[in-house]
Formats: structure tokens, C-alpha cells, sequence
């Protein structure tokens, strides 16, 4: 997750839930709607996005059968709907950072092991990483060429589990990047002996050092990004990003509702539709998409989507569909 690598199945009851950004509760669907008229044409990357236009412009840009709602995981039943621009104002606040980093350092929520950054699920790392292996060889490689001669980018990660078990083995370097400073030094210890990672304890949301980087990896960790952070951090990766450089989302998404806000880890799960409108504002497309197989059923699904930039790139064709299903989680 964001700056974050997070990993808990949202399923999964958590003991200490954190505040919310905010103190007052979560606005509802009863919310005015964005300010911003749609532009008159369709938005591109060199469309100036700013937190008071990024809810009109998304808008604009969402598949026509997109739920026009989200909501709190915390909120009691019948849970009310919220609408994009109120999970905008809720993402604004200073607290949507400083309460995910928070959550993750602390042990009480993850374990600084498998089991902890896979929200008590350490069964599913070994099928997470085959499955993703699966893709980098059918999918990636096809696209992408000598992967070992670049560097690679793994946002959110954690104790290093996806550097050491997937990444480690395809990229000459592999930068880790992760925000809390208590899983940096567990991944220190979890590394030890593997060539070309190297682990940063920083945030995601305002990295800028793409030099060689070919490939950033997002695992579990987008729904840490707000909405317009992300958009800025895509748009300093397309043009830092060294030519043909590609971004891999696997992350949870939800399949009804445009969003769902979890409070406690401070983070958001994401329709597709939502989230290749954020990717196309960043300037990347998408050009695949792989689903896990093997994925417990109560876990949000969790599809491997490829991007790449804008103007540079068309779509895979075939072997873009993998196995099917999955949910969310760290590194």
C-alpha cells in the first residue's frame, strides 16, 4: 500500500483501529458534488491535476457502467454510500500518511514476518509468487525483453518478501522501498544474502529517483496512495523512467462499488475502472491483465495489471489472462 507495503486481507479484523484522517465522521453521498465542471474533451497526462480538479476529471474519465459510489468498511449497516469527491476531502488530510505509517509500525498489527505482512495468511505466499513469476515469464517477458538489465522498483515492501522471492530473480537491482522503519530492519535480516536489493525506509508518495528504473512494482500498496499523489507519482515516473518503462499493479478491487475506504490502515480499494482512469491521468495504459488462481473466495479479487506509457505501447495479446482470483496485503 502506499508508501506502505501492506498486506492484511481486508477480511481480516484488525485489535487496534486507528482514528480516522479526520474527526468528524465520513461524509456521506449527501455530499455536493465536485465543483470542477468535466473538461471539454478527454483529459490527458499533460492536463494539469490538482486536488481541485482531479475528482471532475476522473469523473470524466471512468468506464459509462462505473459505480458512481464507494464506501467506509467501518461504517455500520445498511453502510452509506460516499461519493468520489468526498473521499478526495477525506484523503487530503496530513492524517491519510501519518496514520498508515503508524499502523504499520506497529507489531500489534504486523508481525514483522510472512504470516504479519500477509494479514495471517503466509499459506498464500508461495501461490502469490508463482503465480506472479507466471506472469513476468508469459506476460512481462514478452513486452519487456532482458529484464536482469534494469532496475526495478518495489513499492511498499515490506520485510522484502516479494524483492527476495520474485523480483531478486529477474532484475540485476532491485530498490525496496518501504515506509516503516521497523520492517526496513526486519528486511534487512530477511535479505541477507541476496544479490542487488537494496531497502529504502521512505514514503511512496513523494519518491522521484526513477534513473534506470525499467519497472515499478506495486504489490499491495496503491491503496496507501491518494488519488492525486498517485496521479503525480505516475506522471514523475513516466518521465523519469528510463524509454519503455512499464508499472505492474497487483492489489485488491473491488467489483460493485467504485471504492472502499479501509479506516483503519488508511487506505483505499479501488474499482479497475477507477483505477485505469488514475493511470491514464498519469500518463500509462493499460496493456494486460493477469488473474491469480487458486485465491480464497472471502479475499477481495487480485488481478495482475500491466501498464505502460501513453503514445508507446498497445495491449498484450494473448496469455494476458492467467488463473483466476485474490485480495489485499503488504509485501
Amino acid at each position: 500500500m502506499t508508501s506502505f507495503s501492506t498486506t492484511k486481507p481486508l477480511s481480516t479484523p484488525l485489535s487496534t483501529p486507528l482514528s480516522p484522517p479526520s474527526s468528524s465522521p465520513p461524509p456521506s453521498s449527501s455530499s455536493s458534488p465536485p465543483s470542477s465542471s468535466p473538461p471539454s474533451s478527454r483529459p490527458s497526462y499533460l492536463t494539469p491535476c490538482t486536488p481541485s480538479t482531479i475528482t471532475a476529471l476522473l469523473l470524466h474519465l471512468l468506464p459509462s457502467k462505473t459505480s458512481l459510489h464507494g464506501r467506509y468498511s467501518l461504517s455500520p449497516s445498511p453502510k452509506p454510500t460516499v461519493t468520489l469527491s468526498s473521499l478526495h476531502t477525506y484523503q487530503s488530510s496530513p492524517s491519510w500518511y501519518s496514520a498508515a505509517a503508524a499502523y504499520w509500525e506497529s507489531p500489534e498489527n504486523c508481525t514483522p514476518d510472512v504470516s504479519g505482512v500477509l494479514g495471517g495468511f503466509p499459506a498464500l505466499s508461495v501461490p502469490d509468487v508463482l503465480g506472479s513469476s507466471d506472469f513476468i515469464s508469459r506476460v512481462l517477458g514478452r513486452v519487456e525483453g532482458n529484464g536482469g538489465a534494469v532496475r526495478c522498483l518495489d513499492l511498499g515492501g515490506g520485510i522484502g518478501r516479494v524483492s527476495k522471492n520474485l523480483l531478486s530473480r529477474y532484475y540485476a537491482k532491485t530498490t525496496m522501498l518501504e515506509v516503516s522503519p521497523r520492517l526496513c530492519k526486519a528486511a534487512e535480516v530477511y535479505l541477507e544474502g541476496v544479490k542487488g536489493v537494496e531497502v529504502v525506509n521512505e514514503g511512496m508518495e513523494g519518491y522521484d529517483d526513477f534513473g534506470g528504473v525499467g519497472l515499478v512494482w506495486c504489490q499491495w500498496c496503491v491503496g496507501h496512495f491518494s488519488d492525486v499523489d498517485l496521479v503525480a507519482f505516475l506522471r514523475r515516473a513516466r518521465v523519469g523512467m528510463e524509454g519503455g518503462g512499464k508499472v505492474v499493479v497487483k492489489d485488491n478491487t473491488t467489483a460493485e462499488e467504485m471504492f472502499v475506504v479501509d479506516e483503519e490502515d488508511s487506505s483505499v480499494t479501488r474499482c479497475e475502472g477507477l483505477m485505469d482512469a488514475i493511470f491514464e491521468l498519469g500518463g500509462w495504459k493499460r496493456m494486460g491483465r493477469y488473474e491469480m488462481g487458486e485465491w480464497p473466495e472471502e479475499l477481495f479479487p487480485v488481478p495482475i495489471i500491466l501498464y505502460g506509457k501513453v503514445g508507446e505501447v498497445g495491449e498484450v495479446g494473448g496469455g494476458a489472462e492467467g488463473p483466476k482470483g485474490a485480495e489485499d496485503k503488504k509485501g
